[in-house]
């Protein structure tokens, strides 16, 4: 059998190794806001011909856009962000694009966020993710609460989740330094996501340990931890590979 607890000072070393460069970048960088937090103006634009999408990048540059993102769609439009702007802006623009291209410009959807409204939807994602957590070590701690010290349990399932979410976050905060990648309410919706399978797949670890340990396959926890990890490895292992039969006969 694999011995993954007692090489767990290993496992915390990888986990040093990509939490650490991600939040030093989170505390020096931060993360490059898109739309939904840092507001601005959103537009998603369609060209009478076909354009390169360096063109027109070097066209926004030139009628004073140059920190504009341009996204090329499968349709063929280019959705466009850039700072806030009015109506009069946006009507200049579009008539500096078709002089600029000598192309006829369709605006087919456009939207602007407020200040407030962006400040609103970070502050609200905080608050989801904190109460969240709260409610996830109360449901842990009486999902297990004939186990010993049973808040313990929820505690440790919201420190490994917070581990997961900050890793994915640093990263995000390292390619927006690198590459410019943004950060917008998708992202919410990714973090939530991960918080989900993450806190899925800690409780089935943690069912599978309350099990051997009513059936007593071991006196020393550490040793039943141990199994239960690698039970639950091969039944994931199982499982992908379509093939579900028992792990115990």
């Amino acid at each position: 059998m694999i011995d993954i607890v007692n090489k767990r000072n290993w496992f915390f070393l990888i986990s040093i190794f990509l939490l650490v460069p991600g939040i030093i970048s989170m505390l020096a960088f931060g993360f490059r806001l898109g739309i939904d937090f840092s507001s601005g103006t959103v537009m998603t634009l369609r060209f009478s011909q076909a354009v390169d999408q360096s063109t027109l990048r070097q066209q926004m540059a030139q009628l004073g856009y140059g920190d504009a993102t341009i996204q090329k769609t499968s349709e063929g439009d280019f959705l466009v962000r850039t700072k806030d702007i009015n109506s009069d802006q946006k009507i200049a623009l579009i008539d500096g694009l078709k002089k600029g291209l000598n192309l006829d410009v369709t605006i087919r959807d456009f939207s602007t966020v407020s200040p407030l409204v962006a400040s609103e939807v970070a502050r609200n994602a905080a608050i989801a993710v904190g109460i969240a957590s709260l409610f996830m070590i109360l449901y842990i701690a009486f999902a297990f609460r004939h186990m010993p010290s049973p808040f313990k349990w929820g505690l440790s399932a919201v420190i490994a989740l917070l581990h997961d979410v900050l890793i994915v976050m640093g990263i995000f905060s390292i390619l927006g330094w690198l590459i410019g990648y943004q950060v917008d309410s998708m992202f919410i919706v990714a973090m939530l996501t991960i918080v989900g399978y993450a806190i899925n797949n800690t409780c089935v670890v943690y069912d599978r340990i309350r099990e051997n340990v009513r059936k007593g396959i071991s006196k020393d926890f550490a040793v039943t931890v141990n199994a239960s990890i690698v039970e639950t490895i091969a039944r994931c292992k199982c499982e992908h590979s379509g093939n579900h039969r028992p792990l115990h006969k």
